[in-house]
């Protein structure tokens, strides 16, 4: 997965060290592990709206149910929403006054 400019493989033990150095600059925990970027990359993409599809294709899931086993944890609020727009919608289709015709 990680090759020199001249396309050798990198060891092990230098990808590590290197991405400790990283994490160590970036002030993120010393158990930050390479596959939490992975997770924090696709909890990012669901919570901000990336089609489930998407993330799921992204991480090399063969099914969406997959990734959303994994990351329904960064939905939480998605059936609220979706409930609070569904009211918004009947709400702006019912009048407001009672004598005015209906939309």
């Amino acid at each position: 997965m990680f090759v020199t400019q001249t396309g050798r493989p990198l060891s092990r033990n230098h990808v590590h060290e290197t991405f400790k150095r990283l994490v160590t600059r970036a002030g993120l925990p010393e158990s930050t592990r390479i596959h939490d970027l992975r997770h924090a990359m696709a909890t990012l993409w669901l919570s901000q709206g990336e089609p489930v599809k998407v993330v799921s294709e992204r991480l090399g899931h063969s099914r969406g149910s997959t990734t959303m086993d994994i990351y329904a944890h960064a939905l939480p609020g998605l059936q609220a929403e979706a409930a609070d727009r569904m009211d918004a919608w009947f709400t702006d289709l019912l009048p407001t006054d009672p004598s005015e015709p209906e939309k």
